[in-house]
């Protein structure tokens, strides 16, 4: 066998080097040329860019009261809050301009520990027969939380709700967890009132704490927010009903103010629309504000993406803000249709998004497109939930707060069994089915006013669709 010399070698290696680096040259040469300039920013895109003034003032702000609800020293909530969001925004800025990742302080929290083991899962558990067992647990825990007790009623007085924070991917959230806490501990309170027969001041607890929560839907600008009030105000309904089951004679003797409580939801409190806009919007200019500062976005892509000077060099270029930013506005605006124009032509609105995202993803790119743009599309990949179910969660509350009118209803009419049914068909709106405009169903097997919701929703305590309001 005739042996290769090692001039021979050294050529057929230098060729297959030439060849490595002359592809290596052409690949690199085709992903910088197609990645060269950009889209032109849509209509859509650049109405969701656009930052709507703040208005509100801080001293009438309940989401600021809320915000700074772990304030300690002496510090009042509104202006914990306010030097928290004023921090996270100087911050958010010094770091643009030095190409870093945000370095935040969090949030301002409570330490509401001592509820922990006294909290009530409301679709799980009977909240009144708990507190009341546990009466003297709930008693000497609201003495011990008295300060935060305190400063979460003064947030149900204020008027207006305007979120306010910075538009950083690393930022932090507000502490929505003891707004959700001191919440159930108002209705703990009020539940200890009317055991011990005093409804009529219970029910004006309650009534300020629902006035917050109607007050959140209608005007939160995240999906979070929303949720949380959907939540809060389930709870709050929950707990109504369980007291007029509990109490023989509460259902009767404050008739008009249950009827005026367990109101159905207007459109606006209803709609998701809004937050899902709000949302989305967020999400855009965090995504257009990794164009200025890359470090922001190796931060969000991982480490792994942004390691070493070519791999930042590389997903710096791949990405292409406006197209990025035009393929998100249009994934959302199905959603936002769907969400908007109350629960009656919901199901119509659904399926006309739903066909829209349809036909959305079925005109994906092939592989090779992955070549221009891959950062913006991993970014949004990251950064695109899916919606769908978020769009009705409204809707089914205000039909779980229609049966629960309904049921107070009937509790104070003395309608029940072999009666409800047709009871119920001779009601006329608003409390018949939010969707369809049918009547309620009533269910003999549960003792209850049951309405099947659509969302199987995760923002209320349990996902679901059957709602219930047992006599």
């Amino acid at each position: 066998m005739k042996s290769i010399s090692s001039n021979t070698l050294f050529r057929w290696l230098k060729r297959i080097g030439i060849g490595v680096l002359v592809v290596a040259l052409f690949a690199g040469g085709v992903f910088f040329a197609a990645n060269f300039g950009d889209e032109t920013l849509s209509p859509e895109a650049i109405a969701l860019l656009k930052m709507r003034p703040r208005t509100v003032a801080d001293h009438e702000n309940a989401f600021l009261a809320l915000v700074g609800i772990g304030a300690e020293n002496g510090v009042t909530p509104i202006a914990a809050a306010r030097s928290w969001i004023d921090h996270v925004a100087a911050e958010d800025v010094a770091a643009q301009k030095e190409w870093r990742v945000g370095k935040f302080r969090p949030a301002p929290k409570a330490n509401l520990a001592v509820w922990t083991t006294l909290r009530c899962e409301m679709a799980k558990e009977a909240c009144v027969p708990k507190w009341q067992a546990k009466r003297n647990e709930v008693e000497a825990a609201l003495r011990q939380l008295e300060q935060q007790r305190s400063f979460y009623s003064a947030a149900l007085l204020l008027p207006k709700f305007e979120e306010s924070s910075a538009a950083s991917v690393n930022a932090p959230w507000p502490d929505y967890g003891s707004w959700s806490r001191l919440g159930e501990m108002h209705l703990a309170q009020a539940v200890l009132l009317s055991l011990d027969g005093q409804s009529e001041v219970a029910l004006k607890l309650i009534a300020q704490k629902m006035a917050l929560d109607r007050l959140v839907l209608r005007q939160a600008e995240t999906l979070v927010a929303k949720s949380v009030a959907i939540r809060q105000l389930h709870a709050t309904v929950h707990v109504v009903n369980e007291l007029g089951k509990h109490l023989p004679e509460f259902s009767k003797t404050h008739q008009t103010t249950l009827a005026q409580l367990l109101r159905p939801l207007s459109d606006e409190e209803a709609d998701m629309g809004m937050a899902l806009t709000a949302e989305r919007a967020f999400v855009l200019r965090v995504l257009e504000q990794h164009k200025t500062n890359p470090k922001a976005l190796f931060a969000t892509l991982g480490e792994s993406a942004g390691a070493g000077s070519l791999g930042n060099i590389i997903h710096a270029w791949g990405f292409r803000v406006n197209q990025t930013l035009n393929a998100e506005t249009r994934y959302t605006l199905p959603f936002v249709t769907a969400a908007t124009g109350g629960a009656r032509g919901y199901a119509q609105r659904r399926t006309q998004a739903d066909e829209q995202l349809s036909a959305f993803a079925q005109t994906g790119e092939p592989a090779w497109h992955w070549i221009r743009n891959p950062t913006g599309k991993m970014l949004a990949q990251f950064a695109t939930p899916n919606y769908t179910e978020y769009t009705a969660r409204g809707y089914d509350l205000d039909g779980f707060i229609r049966i629960s009118a309904l049921a107070a209803r009937a509790r104070a009419e003395g309608v029940a069994g072999t009666g409800m049914a047709a009871w119920l068909a001779a009601q006329a709106e608003p409390l018949r089915n939010p969707y369809d405009g049918s009547a309620m169903r009533w269910d003999v097997g549960k003792n209850a006013i049951v309405f099947e919701g659509k969302s199987k929703s995760t923002a209320l305590p349990t996902p679901q669709t059957l709602f219930a309001a047992p006599l």
